[in-house]
């Protein structure tokens, strides 16, 4: 489940509300199970626990440290590797989910 935030959050060109990232996980049926929906919160929680996430109100993005160190290629072969971070996380100016 984290894996597919990640991928989620990596791939959007904003930061998500959870609402967001809940339509996106549910499809075009918007059918969803209670149980996935507390998997996707509990995936969540820990991401940001884990400073992987950043939550900025009830908008999520990707920590600018994680960015950072995919750019310089330390990351695992499964993630896409930016040119530059997207310009919501503003990595020159240290602010966070703008």
């Amino acid at each position: 489940m984290q894996r597919y935030l990640f991928e989620l959050l990596y791939e959007s060109e904003n930061p998500m509300t959870f609402a967001a990232i809940r339509r996106a996980a549910a499809g075009e049926d918007f059918i969803f199970r209670f149980t996935v929906e507390r998997s996707l919160r509990h995936a969540l929680k820990r991401m940001v626990d884990n400073e992987v996430v950043v939550a900025d109100g009830d908008r999520y993005c990707i920590h600018p440290s994680i960015l950072a160190i995919m750019a310089d290629g330390k990351a695992g072969p499964m993630l896409k590797y930016p040119s530059k971070p997207p310009k919501h996380l503003g990595l020159q100016s240290h602010t966070l989910c703008m």
